[in-house]
Protein backbone atom coordinates (compact mmCIF):
# COMPACT_ATOMS: atom_id res chain seq x y z
CA UNK A 1 0.00 0.00 0.00
CA UNK A 2 1.36 3.27 -1.42
CA UNK A 3 -0.10 5.85 1.02
CA UNK A 4 0.67 9.15 1.62
CA UNK A 5 -0.10 11.73 4.16
CA UNK A 6 0.53 14.97 5.26
CA UNK A 7 -0.47 18.25 6.57
CA UNK A 8 -0.17 21.68 4.37
CA UNK A 9 -0.36 23.75 7.44
CA UNK A 10 2.51 21.78 10.19
CA UNK A 11 4.10 25.15 11.64
CA UNK A 12 0.34 25.70 13.18
CA UNK A 13 -0.06 28.64 11.20
CA UNK A 14 -3.24 29.28 9.28
CA UNK A 15 -5.84 26.66 9.13
CA UNK A 16 -4.79 22.49 8.98
CA UNK A 17 -5.37 20.44 5.79
CA UNK A 18 -4.27 16.80 5.91
CA UNK A 19 -4.77 14.21 3.15
CA UNK A 20 -3.89 10.76 2.27
CA UNK A 21 -3.96 8.89 -1.25
CA UNK A 22 -3.18 5.09 -1.75
CA UNK A 23 -3.30 5.25 -5.24
CA UNK A 24 -5.02 2.02 -7.19
CA UNK A 25 -4.70 0.10 -2.89
CA UNK A 26 -7.86 -0.88 -1.81
CA UNK A 27 -7.55 0.68 2.02
CA UNK A 28 -6.15 4.44 3.33
CA UNK A 29 -5.59 5.80 6.50
CA UNK A 30 -5.32 9.31 7.64
CA UNK A 31 -4.56 9.82 11.39
CA UNK A 32 -5.02 13.41 12.43
CA UNK A 33 -3.01 13.99 15.77
CA UNK A 34 -4.67 15.45 18.83
CA UNK A 35 -4.04 19.34 19.53
CA UNK A 36 -3.44 20.28 23.18
CA UNK A 37 -4.99 24.24 23.24
CA UNK A 38 -7.97 23.68 20.68
CA UNK A 39 -11.12 22.07 19.73
CA UNK A 40 -10.64 21.75 15.76
CA UNK A 41 -13.54 20.93 13.31
CA UNK A 42 -12.93 19.30 9.60
CA UNK A 43 -14.89 18.97 6.51
CA UNK A 44 -14.03 15.63 5.20
CA UNK A 45 -14.08 15.07 1.36
CA UNK A 46 -13.66 10.86 0.42
CA UNK A 47 -13.32 9.38 -3.34
CA UNK A 48 -12.53 6.51 -4.95
CA UNK A 49 -11.90 6.47 -8.42
CA UNK A 50 -12.70 3.41 -10.36
CA UNK A 51 -11.59 2.58 -14.52
CA UNK A 52 -14.18 0.03 -16.35
CA UNK A 53 -12.26 -1.29 -19.13
CA UNK A 54 -15.28 -2.77 -21.42
CA UNK A 55 -18.93 -2.93 -20.70
CA UNK A 56 -19.86 -4.89 -18.32
CA UNK A 57 -23.44 -5.25 -16.82
CA UNK A 58 -22.28 -6.88 -13.72
CA UNK A 59 -19.55 -4.24 -12.66
CA UNK A 60 -19.70 -2.40 -9.18
CA UNK A 61 -17.44 -0.38 -6.78
CA UNK A 62 -18.18 0.11 -3.05
CA UNK A 63 -16.98 2.96 -0.46
CA UNK A 64 -16.67 2.45 2.92
CA UNK A 65 -15.90 5.72 5.40
CA UNK A 66 -14.68 5.04 9.36
CA UNK A 67 -14.49 7.87 11.17
CA UNK A 68 -12.85 6.79 14.39
CA UNK A 69 -13.50 3.40 14.36
CA UNK A 70 -17.32 3.49 13.79
CA UNK A 71 -18.79 3.49 9.91
CA UNK A 72 -19.83 7.02 8.57
CA UNK A 73 -20.78 5.79 5.48
CA UNK A 74 -21.18 2.76 2.91
CA UNK A 75 -22.17 2.87 -0.72
CA UNK A 76 -22.09 0.30 -3.56
CA UNK A 77 -23.00 1.32 -7.45
CA UNK A 78 -22.88 -0.12 -10.54
CA UNK A 79 -19.97 0.77 -12.39
CA UNK A 80 -20.42 3.11 -15.67
CA UNK A 81 -18.28 4.63 -18.35
CA UNK A 82 -16.02 2.43 -19.81
CA UNK A 83 -12.90 2.93 -21.06
CA UNK A 84 -13.18 6.64 -18.58
CA UNK A 85 -13.41 6.59 -14.78
CA UNK A 86 -16.41 6.74 -12.47
CA UNK A 87 -16.44 7.74 -9.05
CA UNK A 88 -18.13 7.59 -5.27
CA UNK A 89 -17.25 10.67 -3.22
CA UNK A 90 -18.61 11.50 0.17
CA UNK A 91 -18.73 14.55 2.37
CA UNK A 92 -18.96 15.08 5.70
CA UNK A 93 -17.91 17.21 8.77
CA UNK A 94 -16.18 16.53 12.14
CA UNK A 95 -15.74 18.29 15.69
CA UNK A 96 -12.38 17.03 16.93
CA UNK A 97 -12.55 18.06 21.30
CA UNK A 98 -9.49 19.36 22.52
CA UNK A 99 -6.74 16.48 23.09
CA UNK A 100 -8.26 14.10 20.55
CA UNK A 101 -7.01 12.57 17.58
CA UNK A 102 -8.90 11.68 14.48
CA UNK A 103 -8.79 8.44 12.84
CA UNK A 104 -9.99 8.02 9.21
CA UNK A 105 -10.04 5.36 6.66
CA UNK A 106 -11.36 4.35 4.09
CA UNK A 107 -12.08 1.30 2.09
CA UNK A 108 -12.45 0.54 -1.88
CA UNK A 109 -14.29 -3.15 -3.04
CA UNK A 110 -14.69 -3.44 -6.55
CA UNK A 111 -16.50 -6.22 -9.06
CA UNK A 112 -14.97 -6.04 -12.32
CA UNK A 113 -13.99 -2.63 -12.33
CA UNK A 114 -10.49 -1.56 -11.02
CA UNK A 115 -9.43 0.54 -8.70
CA UNK A 116 -7.74 4.04 -9.45
CA UNK A 117 -7.42 6.06 -6.54
CA UNK A 118 -8.43 6.19 -2.70
CA UNK A 119 -8.30 9.81 -1.68
CA UNK A 120 -8.98 11.59 1.95
CA UNK A 121 -9.37 15.17 2.40
CA UNK A 122 -9.37 17.02 5.65
CA UNK A 123 -9.63 20.34 5.78
CA UNK A 124 -9.93 22.99 8.95
CA UNK A 125 -13.63 24.47 8.79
Amino acid sequence: MNVKARSAAPTGQGPERWQAQAGPASLVKLDIPPHASRERVFDITCTMTVRLREPRSDAWHRLTVLADGQREWQRQTATHNPGATDTLEMHFRRRVPIGEALRLQLSGEVHVAQRVSLRIEADEA
